[in-house]
């Protein structure tokens, strides 16, 4: 009797471990693929450099949100709304990164019902800033959350140099050059962190 009430509990353990093992790989990766794409994603690169962007365009914000899942698993029952609805915000800014990857434009020119979708465009570009202010909003409130304070500091500046990278790319509002490359490194670095994080502490 008492191992048919615990079996269930075991096997839910060890599917969160699996889980967060997963998310922890996921950002490793994420933080090498996304310096990665920043590298290869220039213009008068050469056509192998384009092929590789457009995978990598699919791939990094699929990691994002695999890496996400694991840390979810780590501070969701821990932090309170504000931490719930970033990580949620976070969730939906890499699905919408994923579907951007799509050349939804494309469809435009289709005469069947596909058409309608090239509107796609328009509401995906947004995808970054959307994943950024999750980051960011789940980084503050698992700050105050003291068995994972180290992980929301972590998500809290993932977020902070997330968003400079943003705003220094070419055409935005500070661009800079170098500044973009160097917060671009930070960001990636910032990934690589957060997987050697959930790999470390595991569920609890």
């Amino acid at each position: 009797m008492w191992r048919a009430i615990h079996k269930p509990i075991g096997n839910s353990q060890g599917f969160s471990n699996l889980l967060v093992r997963l998310g922890g790989f996921g950002a490793l990766l994420a933080g090498v693929l996304f310096a990665t794409w920043g590298y290869v994603h220039r213009s008068e690169a050469p056509w192998y450099f384009d092929v590789l962007a457009t995978t990598l365009s699919f791939v990094v914000p699929a990691l994002f949100l695999v890496g996400l899942v694991g840390s979810c698993l780590l501070c969701y029952g821990r932090v309170g709304w504000l931490g719930k609805f970033g990580l949620v915000l976070s969730f939906i800014g890499s699905a919408m990164g994923v579907g951007y990857a799509v050349p939804w434009s494309a469809f435009a020119t289709r005469e069947d019902w596909l058409s309608s979708l090239a509107w796609l465009d328009t509401l995906l570009i947004w995808w970054l800033q959307v994943f950024l202010a999750g980051l960011a909003l789940a980084g503050i409130a698992t700050v105050g959350a003291r068995t994972i304070r180290d992980l929301g500091i972590l998500l809290l500046a993932m977020g902070a140099f997330g968003w400079a990278y943003y705003i220094t790319d070419s055409g935005a509002i500070l661009e800079a050059r170098l500044a973009h490359i160097v917060l671009g490194a930070l960001f990636s670095l910032g990934w690589i962190a957060l997987g050697l994080t959930l790999l470390k502490r595991g569920p609890q």
